[in-house]
């Protein structure tokens, strides 16, 4: 557990001035290829994962802000990278940059407000509350390194949320309602004083602590701390929560997801791969947060795809943490395991990844079982590999992938058509949306697209011929 800073300096002062302190200064450091292992050069990572940074590991300052008559609005819908923006001013009209979360340029624009409901007292700033699993355990629970007692009875507590998220706490709906309610409890927080912004307003005094993991590119190894004790809190309240039969190595798997949300095409071999290997194979969403907790309380190693579930690895106990790269190259998760991981293994599905084009929310990638045994055969403890035929479907399926993520669409198309002559009985029509959809996420024409799917219609028609039966043409 760290030692909770004591905030009496800032608490005491009456000068009416805005104010900061600093417990945490920022800092950059190398990272340490000893910890660091990847099928791929590190080279990837230092451009593809921390981007922005130089190729360097941030640790964000940790502070606490005291505002005079600070001005707040409910979230802006936005269209472009966040699907909503935080309005937050200082008594000048000035935005509060330092406690602004998920900064955008419409967020550093000075306002005048008015006629904002004033509202008096002494107010505790916990962020933006996105209230879904992985953002709740990222971002909520990293602001929680104080003492909320220190700040008396009645101070309230201050979130912005969405309107559909606010409704889910006041009806008491949801699981990820629980999870955030588990957090307040552990750290202190009542329930009856955490209030949302759902108007414009003026708060007469507000404090803000910016938090341990500054998403999404920065973290530091003191947020393991806070993790350590919502899990204290959580056992001691569910003692019997388990999952039973998990071992020591568990793989958090996403192949059970319902939609398309960055998971694998093909989830069921990667999930048998991780079973022969020794690990228990676990879909979180099958079981209550508690028993998530105590199973990777006591896990030494932790699998998993790139997404929620993975943030459950910093409750293992200095484990070590394969991270199954989803094609996102999203920054924020990998930073906070590497801080807190023995070492971390990071596994890139396609190991040309110079010509991955970066891919959304809704990627669906090919993990080859060969590469999967490759980049983790080094890990103490697990099962060894036995000897056998890789997925057949490897040799041809693959290279379809890799192309369709360079946006080839002819080599994507060429491909197809060999697997299809060679290998007839490997083939699965179910491929095509999923390549499709790489396509596209690599920045493919209409016309190109086009072009692919009257390939695709021909492969189909062939490999139906083949069969003796009949195939649906493909679309777009």
């Amino acid at each position: 557990m760290i030692e909770v800073p004591s905030l009496e300096e800032l608490l005491k002062d009456e000068s009416g001035r805005d104010l900061f302190w600093t417990w945490l200064q920022p800092a950059k450091g190398a990272l340490d290829a000893e910890r660091f292992r990847s099928n791929v050069p590190l080279r990837c990572f230092r451009t593809r994962v921390l981007h922005g940074t130089g190729g360097a590991i941030l640790l964000p300052a940790c502070r606490m802000f005291r505002y005079q008559r600070l001005r707040m609005t409910p979230l802006v819908p936005h269209a472009r990278k966040y699907p909503e923006w935080v309005r937050i001013h200082d008594s000048q009209g000035r935005p509060a940059r330092e406690i602004l979360p998920r900064i955008t340029p419409d967020a550093l624009r000075p306002r005048a407000y008015r006629d904002p409901v004033f509202r008096p007292g002494r107010f505790v700033y916990l962020g933006f509350v996105l209230m879904h699993y992985g953002h709740l355990l990222t971002e909520f629970l990293s602001r929680m390194w104080f003492d909320p007692a220190m700040f008396g009875p009645e101070t309230r507590f201050l979130v912005q949320a969405r309107e559909e998220h606010q409704n889910w706490w006041r009806e008491g709906v949801g699981f990820s309602r629980e999870i955030m309610q588990m957090i307040c409890r552990a750290f202190g927080v009542p329930l009856d004083r955490v209030e949302f912004v759902d108007r414009e307003a003026e708060y007469e005094t507000v404090f803000a602590p910016t938090p341990l993991n500054d998403y999404p590119v920065a973290s530091r190894p003191e947020v393991a701390s806070l993790y350590d004790r919502l899990a204290e809190h959580v056992l001691e309240r569910h003692p019997e929560a388990d999952v039973p039969g998990a071992g020591e190595h568990v793989f958090l798997s996403r192949s059970a997801l319902p939609g398309e949300r960055r998971t694998y095409y093909n989830g069921a071999e990667v999930d048998r791969a991780f079973a022969d290997l020794g690990y228990s194979v676990v879909h979180p969403e099958r079981h209550s947060f508690p028993a998530q907790v105590r199973m990777l309380q006591r896990a030494r190693v932790v699998a998993g795809e790139e997404g929620s579930a993975l943030c459950g690895a910093m409750f293992a106990k200095r484990p070590e943490v394969v991270y199954l790269e989803s094609g996102r190259f999203h920054s924020n998760l990998p930073n906070m395991l590497y801080h807190h991981a023995e070492r971390l293994h990071y596994v890139v599905p396609h190991e040309n990844w110079e010509g991955i084009a970066p891919v959304s929310l809704f990627s669906k990638l090919y993990l080859p079982r060969r590469t999967l045994e490759r980049s983790i055969s080094g890990i103490p403890g697990a099962r060894p590999s036995e000897p056998q035929a890789f997925a057949a479907e490897d040799a041809g399926y693959l290279p379809m992938f890799e192309a369709a993520q360079r946006g080839d669409v002819a080599g994507c198309a060429e491909q197809l058509a060999r697997l299809v002559q060679r290998r007839p009985g490997s083939f699965q029509p179910d491929v095509l949306p999923a390549l499709l959809q790489n396509l596209r996420e690599a920045g493919s024409t209409e016309q190109l697209m086009e072009l692919f799917s009257k390939a695709a219609r021909e492969v189909l028609h062939f490999h139906a011929g083949l069969r003796g039966g009949s195939a649906a043409p493909t679309n777009h």
